[in-house]
């Protein structure tokens, strides 16, 4: 199997060839003019031909460029939807109770996950029965006693019997 060019090449040679230009392809890619000419040589040196001819008032693709570049921009968009669909997923609902409610919570909690298991939960169990929301990164938590000071929602679930 042939080894494949190395990626940030491929990008360099993408961004250049739409700039035309190393000065301007270097700016967009926050490189040096002498960095993105460097991958430019090294990339036609793995694949063995061309891909641009040099001239005095800048670049121009050579047929073997012409060609490599719709596929090459085929390949980017396809990297970039992935990612974008990978971003798109909604993360974790981040709940904290403490551990002496887990027997009241757990299976309320999985039957809110049947109904949407397209939100996934992460569960955090702690001996505490508080919460701070400026400091401690959840989205909900079960408390006992007072309203905390630094929640905007709070919905009672029940009162405790003694």
């Amino acid at each position: 199997m042939k080894r494949l060019p190395p990626l940030p090449a491929l990008h360099t040679f993408l961004i250049t060839a739409k700039c035309c230009n190393f000065t301007r392809a270097a700016e967009a890619l926050h490189l040096t003019q002498g960095a993105v000419s460097r991958q430019i040589a090294g990339l036609e040196a793995h694949l063995g031909y061309r891909l641009f001819n040099r001239q005095a008032r800048g670049l121009s693709l050579t047929a073997q460029g012409r060609e490599l570049l719709p596929r090459i921009e085929q390949v980017f968009s396809l990297i970039e939807a992935a990612v974008d669909q990978v971003d798109a997923r909604p993360r974790a609902l981040q709940i904290k109770a403490p551990t002496c409610i887990s027997r009241w919570l757990l299976p309320r909690l999985m039957q809110w996950q049947k109904e949407r298991p397209d939100v996934p939960v992460q569960l955090t169990t702690t001996s505490a029965h508080t919460v701070d929301f400026r400091r401690e990164d959840f989205d909900a938590a079960v408390v006992f006693g007072a309203k905390p000071v630094d929640s905007s929602h709070v919905q009672h679930l029940f009162d405790e019997q003694l």
